[in-house]
């Protein structure tokens, strides 16, 4: 890859960055009354460790705590479709810890998830130790066999838009590409988000749009919102 010079690459940048927001700006709701019965909620991450405190704690992810009770409340209705948990559990050693500061480890408060996901009555708690949710056996098993029991939606929402969701909707949708098995995995805009940290350049707002638009290019149903 060759770099371009820092004007053009700016100017190039910029007319795509405001396409791809008019382009989400365009993106539809769906009504959850046409979910319930047929459709899975997966919430990533809603746990202290991201939305309350701790070395990963961001405000915009603890922003998403009404907006995911809203959906987990009336995702609860859904017979016998359990709400999905995946949360972070770390043993002290992690290797991800090489990666990012130490966080969510196994059996502390921040690996807790969020009390307003407490009140759920219908739900399942994979843990998982890795930023991808899909490499966790349990969890990808459980999901193949909803899958097989007819359930194709896939609702998913939390954090972080560019890490954790991004990686376990384009790894959910591969797998089932792969074994050519037609499923929709939905990502609601208002649902999910991703943290602010200038020493690392990681403007939030610019990876929400830029990973977005690759869920979108990779087979992801992007919307705005779940009403």
């Amino acid at each position: 890859m060759k770099l371009v010079k820092t004007e053009e690459f700016f100017k190039r940048s910029s007319d795509t960055l405001a396409a791809l927001l008019k382009e989400l700006e365009s993106k539809p709701t769906i009504d959850s009354k046409a979910l319930i019965g047929n459709t899975a909620l997966i919430v990533v991450d809603m746990n202290e460790g991201f939305a309350t405190k701790g070395a990963l704690y961001s405000p915009r992810i603890e922003a998403l705590k009404p907006e995911i009770a809203r959906l987990a409340a009336a995702f609860d209705n859904n017979k016998d479709i359990p709400v999905l948990i995946v949360n972070d559990e770390h043993p002290k050693d992690s290797l991800e810890f090489k990666i990012y500061p130490q966080h969510c480890v196994k059996d502390t408060e921040e690996s807790r998830i969020i009390q307003e996901l407490c009140q759920v009555r219908n739900s399942i708690i994979f843990p998982k130790s890795s930023t991808n949710g899909f490499v966790s056996e349990e969890f990808r098993e459980f999901i193949i066999k909803l899958k097989a029991k007819g359930i194709r939606n896939f609702v998913i929402v939390g954090d972080c838009t560019d890490i954790c969701i991004y990686q376990l909707a384009t790894t959910m949708k591969a797998h089932f590409n792969h074994l050519n098995e037609e499923v929709q995995i939905i990502v609601p805009i208002n649902a999910v988000d991703t943290f602010d940290l200038e020493v690392t350049n990681h403007n939030g707002d610019l990876m929400n749009v830029v990973f977005l638009y690759s869920m979108m290019g990779n087979g992801i149903s992007v919307v705005r919102e779940i009403i």
